[in-house]
């Protein structure tokens, strides 16, 4: 009787674990996310020691928001990638006023060279309209490369040729992780707030948030304080199991008494 016990608490315990991973799961993830890793970049006017945003591994999702308010200003990413992947790099607009109406030649450069000495600009020729639901904008892709890695270290430029502001997103990646940073250098991470006023130009009511966005960005933001809560609520699981179990165990063996 007492193994028939053993084996039952074992079932509930591989339930209640799948229930939780479920419930996380699907308050978590519950549509597809195009654009893991979210963070805003800098732009910059002049060159100098320590600018620029550092990525590991370029085949991880990125996606970085950002803004030019002058020509000639221009954004630095230096990637790593293993030579078996594939290096994509993409470069979108808001698609409305005022992105969506500048011209092909005022729009940003695209600037790509490797540790080889290889050197290729992305014209802004294209016109892609994209719904990102992790972030519910309307966006224009401008600009995509997507080459196999003829080397593993890349720089990534993006130049301004416009006078006036102009907001975009480089997308580095193609592989979706989450919860676990490959990113380091001169960013800045992401909240709801200020990404939906890059976005809309004003400040979010709060009542309209994105509680899975929220939640997402704060998790991805803080990926060691997830794994804390994540432990503390696997062990408050497995008490609680087997507190229930011990008391199971006895009203049993009280019956059988």
């Amino acid at each position: 009787m007492k193994d028939l016990i053993l084996k039952i608490s074992l079932k509930n315990k591989l339930f209640i674990i799948f229930i939780f991973v479920f419930f996380v799961s699907y308050i978590i993830i519950n549509e597809k996310i195009y654009a893991h890793q979210p963070y805003f970049i800098k732009s910059y006017s002049k060159i100098e020691n320590g600018l620029g945003i550092k990525i590991s591994d370029a085949s991880i999702s990125h996606a970085l928001y950002g803004e030019f308010d002058k020509k000639n200003q221009f954004t630095i990413i230096d990637v790593d990638i293993s030579d078996s992947e594939d290096l994509l790099v993409q470069v979108l607009i808001p698609n409305k006023y005022p992105e969506n109406e500048i011209n092909i030649d005022e729009l940003p450069l695209l600037q790509i060279s490797s540790n080889k000495n290889d050197y290729i600009e992305i014209r802004p020729d294209i016109r892609i309209e994209f719904y990102e639901p992790f972030t519910k904008m309307n966006l224009l892709r401008i600009a995509s490369y997507n080459v196999p890695a003829k080397s593993n270290k890349y720089s990534i430029q993006l130049l301004s040729r416009s006078s006036s502001p102009l907001r975009f997103v480089q997308s580095v990646g193609y592989k979706e992780v989450f919860f676990k940073r490959y990113i380091d250098g001169d960013f800045e991470d992401i909240t709801v707030e200020r990404l939906n006023k890059w976005y809309s130009r004003e400040t979010i009511n709060k009542s309209d948030s994105n509680f899975k966005l929220d939640l997402l960005l704060i998790l991805n933001n803080n990926p060691t304080v997830f794994l804390i809560i994540l432990t503390l609520v696997i062990i408050c699981v497995f008490v609680g199991i087997l507190i229930i179990k011990r008391k199971f165990y006895n009203i049993r063996k009280k019956g059988f008494d």
